[in-house]
Formats: structure tokens, sequence, C-alpha cells
């Protein structure tokens, strides 16, 4: 209004003019509403803190638990359906070192689904695997390093969870163009004239002995439908230069 563009602000129960008086009065309703506002923030979070100390996460649960509501009262109980596949993931992680693809095929054929019915995916996997509620602790908000004890019955034990992180342990990667092979850059494929890369690989070993280093080559594929297979570099082919693979 102070710039001529609005000749007056029409509410539900007032109409503020262009004059000093009535612009003050909206300034007060506004700071009025604001201030209600930030309280109801205030009150909120609040309650969400209570909520925590008092040992249940709010919001919905991952899966295998589910809310529950009863003569007012909210928990976190055990989904009948969900929670026992929940725990055999886990003891198929820790004992058995499943791999994240091999449980995401298992639960598939399990056929475990989300809330919303679509199947999980292997980022879902990666991440029930890491969630600490299934042990009996949460972190809320995320991220912000305050932690509590939850009211919600376990499906695991800390033990079982650790052992899980463990096998979920993976070798640091380094920048892309870093590493260096011993023949990168030398030999191009002869089928699709791509450039032979090498990747590096590790396979992990028992008794805690550090991980085995494993390299191979492969075309960078310029033709998708290239027949071309991969090359272990430790064969001896490789270390004589008696390649299998049509190269110039």
């Amino acid at each position: 209004m102070n710039q001529g563009r609005l000749a007056k602000i029409q509410t539900f129960s007032q109409t503020f003019s262009n004059n000093p008086n009535e612009k003050f009065l909206l300034m007060i309703l506004c700071s009025q509403a604001k201030l209600e506002n930030d309280q109801k923030g205030i009150n909120v979070k609040r309650g969400i803190r209570a909520k925590c100390e008092m040992g249940w996460r709010p919001g919905p649960p991952p899966i295998g638990y589910f809310n529950r509501s009863f003569a007012g009262v909210k928990d976190i109980v055990v989904d009948p359906d969900r929670g026992s596949i929940m725990t055999e993931m886990f003891r198929k992680v820790a004992e058995e070192g499943a791999s994240g693809r091999v449980i995401k095929k298992w639960l598939d054929q399990t056929g475990l689904t989300t809330r919303s019915g679509k199947q999980v995916t292997l980022s879902m996997v990666y991440q029930m695997l890491k969630n600490p509620f299934y042990y009996g602790e949460f972190e809320y908000p995320i991220k912000t390093g305050t932690w509590y004890q939850g009211k919600h019955p376990p499906l695991i034990t800390k033990e079982v969870f650790d052992k899980v992180q463990e096998q979920l342990i993976t070798c640091p990667k380094s920048p892309w163009g870093e590493k260096t092979t011993t023949f990168k850059g030398l030999f191009k494929c002869g089928v699709c004239k791509g450039n032979m890369i090498g990747e590096e690989r590790f396979r992990k070993r028992k008794n805690n002995l550090p991980p085995r280093q494993h390299i191979y080559y492969h075309c960078a594929r310029q033709l998708k439908s290239c027949p071309e297979p991969y090359i272990f570099e430790a064969n001896r082919g490789i270390k004589n230069k008696r390649f299998n693979l049509p190269i110039y």
C-alpha cells in the first residue's frame, strides 16, 4: 500500500485501507498471528520430545512394526506377518554373510512388500540392516546425535546388529581416474574398439585377515552387444601377453 500497488486489504471480518491507523492495526494483528504460530511450534516440539523420552518413536515405524492405538493409548508393536522375516534377515547376514542382493532376492521370494504393496528395493534393504530401531534404540531427529531407549519389543540383539554392521563394511572407493593398473591404456578390444579397463575387486577372508585384491580387465563396451568376457590379471595369459581377446 505504501507503493500504491494495493488500494486496500480485505479480510473475512475487516478492511484495511491505506491510512496510518489501519496499517498499524494490521501490523499488530499479523504480529499476534506470528506469535501464536511460533508458540504452537514450540508446543509441538515439546510434545515430540516428551514422547521420545517415554520410549516411543514419532512417525511410522520401520517394516516389521506398526503403530497401535487402543483405548486412547498409542504404542508400537511387532507386526506378526513381517516381524519374523526381519529377524531372519538379520540372522542371514550375521551368520551366513549374505549380501544385500541375496537378501533382496530372498525377500522377494517370501513375498514381503512395503505398506503400499510395493517390493522392497535394494537401498531399503541396506537401510533396514543399518537401522538400530530393530534392537531397541532410535535417534530422533535423524543425524542429531540424540538417542533414546525405545519401549518397543526388539526383534534382534545388539550383538547381532553389530555383526551385521561388520558384514556391511566395504573398502573405500577412490575418486574416478586415480587408480592405475598394469595394462591400463595399452590395449583395445578388437571387436568393439573400446579401451581395456582394469577394475579392482576385494574378496573377504576369514580370521579377520585383510581382504584379497583381484584385478579384472574388460573393454569399455563401445558396442553394448560386445561378447568379450572379463579377464583376470593374475591369469597366465595376461602375464605372458597371450590374450584370448582379439586385441590389436
